[in-house]
């Protein structure tokens, strides 16, 4: 018997990535445009992900209620977040609660190290989302990015 999703705190948020988290590194082809690496395959199935994977994501998500926003590249389309949601449904996990905005990178760092620039992206997209969500009082990003890459190019105020 599973153990029962308690209700809803959203004033606690897991930030969601996908690839490298609850899909193996390099397991999907991608494409680069715009200097974002884009999954070739907007849909999955359940048996593209890491079992184990889901299973942690569930069992944090049972003891903490926390809500899922979705902050990997694989929120760009709804068919590509649709695809997300079956394999979160089939896990017995809660629906996605949000996304994080798109942001494009920041002109200043065009010629820094590609990685820098994806997480210094991603950290402001995170940001930006909780800027606009004051309940939020708990969070942590679940990803394979070292976001203290990012701090180290961090403008004010970000």
């Amino acid at each position: 018997d599973r153990v029962k999703l308690p209700p809803e705190d959203r004033s606690r948020v897991i930030f969601l990535d996908i690839d490298g988290v609850l899909l193996a590194a390099g397991s999907v082809e991608t494409i680069f445009v715009d200097g974002v690496a884009l999954p070739i395959r907007e849909r999955m199935t359940e048996n593209d992900f890491k079992s184990a994977a889901l299973e942690n994501l569930r069992s944090i998500i049972v003891r903490t209620g926390a809500s899922l926003v979705l902050s990997s590249e694989w929120r760009r389309t709804a068919s590509m977040r649709d695809s997300i949601g079956v394999v979160l449904r089939s896990k017995e996990c809660p629906q996605l609660r949000d996304a994080t905005p798109l942001l494009k990178q920041r002109p200043d760092l065009e010629k820094c190290d590609s990685a820098i620039v994806w997480c210094e992206r991603r950290a402001r997209e995170i940001g930006m989302w909780l800027k606009a969500h004051p309940e939020v009082t708990s969070y942590v990003a679940i990803d394979d990015l070292d976001f203290n890459w990012a701090d180290s190019v961090r403008a004010t105020g970000t």
